[in-house]
């Protein structure tokens, strides 16, 4: 049963939370946002888990009440809860793990003595404190993506009479790649943790982009040049990429 109040519901463990605009989700410790987001063309309110488990979405219709949002939030805590509790385990970035990187097996290690980072494909290791090991090693798998990633698009690029204005990775939650109409392309930085083909993939897409700003049938056959492996990667991104937000 709920226990309500005038800020919070608790539904058994989950516990949804407002306060003023902003909403989240508490359970086990964890508090998720619930990032909302009006849509013109929405008809009705929509829930769902990001890909990566670290966030709550919530689409609505151009003219929903706050209110009525809430009501609908509170309505879905079992399904949001049984969602929270099928999350894949994180795969944690700490010294010692092997993860897939740039398409083969690489070792994670820390050198308190270090200064910067060292990338030799078998092994990546970076200096300073312990508690900011995560966050050195995804800045400099970063790094390494922007210098990889970026040659590959380029060189695709050239075999269309094409030139890229920016190339950049970052964090997605929905997309793996983003081709804008000034020619600035974005890769997803998880993509590191995918097999080559599948990243080239990807790449191959958003530099297909630069010559057909849609998709129709001329566009895949444009991707299907740049990238042989297309079928094989969309069904192994279809399958498994949502496993790529577990890096943490």
């Amino acid at each position: 049963s709920y226990v309500q109040s005038m800020h919070s519901v608790q539904y058994d463990k989950l516990k949804l939370v407002q306060r003023g605009e902003i909403w989240c989700c508490r359970a086990q410790n964890v508090n998720l946002p619930v990032v909302t987001r009006v849509h013109s063309r929405a008809r009705r309110m929509v829930l769902r888990v990001s890909p990566c488990g670290q966030e709550i979405r919530l689409t609505l219709p151009k003219h929903a009440r706050q209110n009525r949002a809430f009501e609908f939030l509170k309505a879905q805590l079992p399904w949001l809860e049984q969602q929270l509790v099928m999350r894949p385990e994180p795969i944690l970035l700490e010294p010692g793990s092997k993860v897939r990187l740039f398409g083969r097996m690489c070792e994670l290690r820390h050198d308190p003595m270090m200064i910067g980072v060292r990338y030799t494909g078998a092994r990546l290791t970076v200096g300073g404190s312990p508690e900011h090991f995560s966050r050195r090693i995804q800045d400099a798998i970063r790094k390494e993506a922007i210098d990889r990633f970026g040659d590959i698009a380029r060189t695709m690029a050239a075999k269309l009479d094409k030139r890229i204005a920016g190339f950049g990775v970052r964090e997605m939650q929905s997309r793996w790649g983003s081709c804008t109409s000034d020619r600035r392309l974005s890769i997803n930085w998880r993509l590191a943790f995918a097999p080559k083909e599948v990243a080239n993939y990807v790449i191959a897409h958003e530099v297909a982009h630069l010559r057909y700003f849609d998709h129709s049938p001329k566009f895949w056959e444009t991707v299907q040049i740049l990238n042989k492996q297309m079928v094989k990667s969309r069904e192994w991104l279809a399958e498994h990429g949502s496993e790529l937000h577990r890096y943490r």
